[in-house]
């Protein structure tokens, strides 16, 4: 990879890219868009400047040979994914939502325990380094037990 050395103050940037990282480019930007707007119920809700770098980067799929990768839909006048790109992509989205799900679980569950024995207030006032070490051994049980026993044995309570 070469890194050159580039003027401070532009206003205009180009990137040259082979066929084989402009497909990565759009794998990442095809990502990165879904992160970031995957929870949008509306189109105001979505963030305009991530989905207008969005149409820029689809625009030069034709030029590069990733037609099967990306379309342009004549009645909306934008380009989208095409369904191969998504299933090929899909892998990726899954597996982020697993991880998500179980780092989320292991870090709200072990949270909630540290309020409850120690109380919000000294969890809030507890040095960095104790809140750490507390909540890494309350997040490793966890993380034992989901792995032995997956959510079977995980119920609630009624109190």
């Amino acid at each position: 990879m070469n890194i050159h050395k580039l003027p401070t103050n532009i206003d205009e940037i180009t990137i040259t890219l082979s066929k084989e990282q402009y497909k990565a480019l759009l794998k990442t930007v095809y990502l990165g868009e879904w992160l970031i707007n995957s929870h949008a119920v509306t189109d105001d809700e979505m963030e305009q400047d991530v989905e207008d770098i969005e149409q820029q980067v689809y625009s030069y799929a034709a030029l590069a040979g990733q037609t099967e990768w990306i379309e342009f839909n004549e009645s909306f006048l934008k380009f989208f994914p095409t369904l191969d790109m998504e299933i090929e992509l899909m892998d990726y989205i899954e597996e982020y939502n697993d991880n998500n799900f179980w780092d989320e679980l292991l870090d709200n569950l072990a949270t909630r325990d540290l309020i409850e024995k120690y109380g919000e207030e000294k969890v809030n006032a507890m040095p960095v380094k104790e809140f750490s070490k507390l909540h890494f051994d309350l997040t490793k049980q966890y993380d034992d037990e989901f792995v032995a026993h997956n959510l079977d044995r995980l119920r609630i309570i009624k109190r």
